[in-house]
């Protein structure tokens, strides 16, 4: 019998910083998320996933948006329509992050005194994260909770 995902913790206004490049389609330095702990079947996760596509997963998407910068309403397109241009949610999606903490082979955390609090995760494997960062507090209580799962040294 399978079991269901449960989320263990979970905190907003956690931030990814991503180098921004003129070629890049997203332009967006900051970009607004949520960060998870989640224990699913095959283990606990850590994943962070921007709001926009929080808001896409779960089906909260407006049909109506306001253009441009007058207070005039229009229909917004259906993103089916078979343009070859990405939407901003396909763009972020790629900065959406998921491991399992056994994956985990350490983290950089900031010391308090240096503006945002944030925490660099890095693999087993050499993959490093872009560095999450707790706009409105949070990294210790996330990084707590992983110390009751997690031998932190």
């Amino acid at each position: 019998m399978a079991t269901q995902s449960q989320v263990l913790f979970e905190k907003d206004s956690v931030f990814i910083h991503v180098n921004v490049n003129s070629h890049h389609s997203d332009k967006d330095a900051h970009i607004p998320g949520k960060v998870f702990i989640i224990q699913k079947p095959e283990g606990t996760f850590i994943e962070w996933k921007a709001e926009e596509i929080l808001q896409v997963d779960g089906q909260n998407e407006q049909e109506w948006a306001v253009i441009g910068s007058s207070l005039s309403v229009g229909y917004k397109p259906d993103t089916g329509s078979g343009s070859d241009v990405p939407t901003k949610e396909e763009a972020r999606r790629k900065y959406n992050i998921s491991f399992d903490i056994l994956d985990l082979k350490s983290f950089k955390r900031n010391a308090p005194n240096h503006g945002w609090a944030y925490v660099i995760f890095i693999l087993k494997d050499g993959t490093t994260y872009p560095a999450l960062h707790f706009h409105s507090g949070g990294s210790k209580a996330m990084l707590q909770f992983l110390g009751k799962t997690l031998h932190i040294q």
